[in-house]
């Protein structure tokens, strides 16, 4: 009786050895770039191949700026792979895509865009290939979740608000020594980052101890005050202006409702002097 019945088993195994792996079904694909196209599987993985760069998205319909064209599957993607010869990741890209929990990036790309992954609050960590020379402005901003980032030397930007409220950010790991880490242009609003550990190949940087770059525009005197007011753009509603004593400001959830058919993405702020820049909710901005 035990020999049959361990028969039996040894046969089983066998049969289940010998039968083939269960692929994962398509449920999306399309293009996102001339020569790049995209494919998203019932496992969560979205695929991005082809050769040259990716499309640049926004996360609302603007003129004719779109979003990515799995925006509305993003709940649904787990893993980002990039294949090589893919040789940028667009703006907005993979914005809000909280459910991603992991991204491979090939030594083909060579920037990453503003707010590629941003709100993405599933990444935990990041390497970034050797071949990227430019992270865009808000790249990483709000990946909340974020404790290790993996820099290369090939890095000479970072740009304003890259790590932005990557609050768990503790390691950073730079291939390069800690003269060429001072070397790279950090610009504002990248506190997490700057003041993460940085582990260079001669040595680490405790960034703590290190001061935030000086933001541009400059800030103001802490003790002149200023008005702040809300345009609604289209949309209706109504936001009272705030009186704002200091350098600093927090922007406010927005208050408007949006015309309709589109919905509020971020805050364009405008400065006297003529100068734009697009910030999120929660952000804390220079005032001048």
């Amino acid at each position: 009786m035990s020999k049959r019945i361990c028969c039996v088993i040894l046969t089983l195994c066998l049969l289940m050895g010998m039968s083939p792996p269960i692929r994962a079904a398509i449920v999306d694909s399309g293009t996102c770039g001339d020569n790049v196209t995209w494919t998203l599987d019932d496992a969560g993985t979205l695929t991005i191949s082809g050769s040259g760069p990716m499309a640049n998205y926004a996360d609302y319909v603007e003129n004719v700026t779109l979003p990515a064209p799995w925006y509305h599957l993003r709940e649904n993607i787990i893993t980002a792979v990039i294949e090589n010869g893919v040789t940028t990741i667009g703006s907005y890209a993979f914005n809000f895509c909280s459910g991603l929990t992991g991204v491979t990036m090939p030594n083909s790309v060579t920037n990453i865009g503003n707010a590629a992954f941003c709100g993405c609050s599933g990444l935990t960590s990041v390497i970034i290939p050797n071949s990227v020379m430019n992270i865009g402005d808000g790249a990483f901003t709000n990946c909340e979740r974020l404790t290790s980032v993996t820099i290369p030397v090939s890095v000479t930007s970072i740009g304003d608000w890259a790590f932005n409220n990557c609050d768990s950010l503790v390691d950073a790991y730079y291939s390069g020594t800690q003269a060429q880490w001072n070397a790279v242009q950090i610009k504002q609003g990248n506190a997490p980052l700057t003041n993460a550990t940085i582990y260079c190949t001669d040595g680490v940087i405790n960034g703590a101890n290190d001061p935030e770059p000086t933001p541009d525009p400059t800030p103001t005197p802490d003790n002149e005050t200023y008005y702040v007011t809300f345009d609604e753009n289209g949309g209706s509603g109504q936001m009272n202006a705030v009186t704002v004593r200091g350098n600093t400001y927090t922007l406010p959830e927005n208050g408007f409702l949006p015309p309709y058919g589109m919905r509020f993405r971020a805050w364009r702020v405008e400065y006297e002097r003529g100068d734009t820049f697009e910030y999120f909710p929660n952000m804390t901005i220079p005032i001048t």
